[in-house]
């Protein structure tokens, strides 16, 4: 079944979905990291594309600080219909906040919101379409992304302040082997996606009706850090 099929049996053709990519300027352990080349682009061009190819998103908006990053977006026909204020582009800058201002600085409505950060670009347009058709299959409001990983959750813990176990209620002698361990998951950052009026009530993706859509650990990399972009590169150049 076609993509566009899909939408219509799922009624997702009476929303309007909007797209939003948070980009400021800042970044303090990889500085400027959304303007960096990756593989050849800028890093946040990579979320531009991928959005740009979606068959469910009606428009793809910046909410950015930076001239640069605004022209960029200009460049790949990404709508920028404001300028980020300074407050709300700093390293203590809360997401919603930017998400609020964003909404009530648009002239379109719109029923459904998806939130791509620029910091995860191994996330392909068919982690996006996927999620936002698992959004109305599963009849979820909210819906976060979220990667499998190999340890258990069992095994983290809080060293002392002198880095001993101390306390920590790791039991290492009960022989089990780590796949004995009930699977574990942890959210990745690149998609955030909310019905915008129980956003708006809520002020979270997050609650517990919000609804998980597991990708890939290929294409769940968070550009955090320069081990982070090093990692990524290498998975997109070598194509694993």
């Amino acid at each position: 079944m076609n993509l566009k099929k899909q939408r219509e049996n799922l009624l997702l053709d009476k929303y309007k979905v909007l797209a939003l990519i948070p980009a400021r300027s800042g970044s303090k352990r990889l500085p400027k990291k959304n303007l960096l080349k990756f593989c050849g682009k800028p890093l946040i061009a990579h979320s531009f594309i991928e959005a740009k190819k979606s068959k469910i998103i009606d428009d793809v908006i910046i909410s950015s600080d930076d001239k640069k990053i605004l022209e960029l977006a200009k460049y790949y026909d990404i709508k920028v219909p404001f300028i980020r204020p300074k407050s709300l582009a700093n390293n203590k800058s809360n997401m919603f906040s930017v998400i609020e201002h964003t909404l009530k600085n648009i002239k379109d409505n719109y029923d459904i919101l998806i939130l791509l950060q620029p910091t995860s670009p191994l996330r392909k347009v068919e982690d996006i379409d996927n999620a936002l058709l698992s959004l109305k299959k599963n009849n979820a409001k909210m819906l976060v992304s979220a990667n499998k990983i190999g340890q258990p959750q069992e095994w983290i813990f809080k060293p002392t302040n002198k880095m001993f176990l101390g306390s920590s209620s790791i039991n290492f002698t009960s022989g089990k082997r780590s796949q004995d361990y009930t699977e574990s998951y942890i959210i990745n950052g690149a998609i955030f996606i909310a019905h915008i009026n129980e956003l708006l009530k809520s002020k979270t993706f997050f609650n517990p009706k919000t609804f998980v859509f597991i990708m890939e650990l290929k294409s769940s990399i968070d550009i955090d850090n320069k081990e982070d972009f090093l990692l990524a590169e290498y998975f997109m150049k070598n194509n694993i």
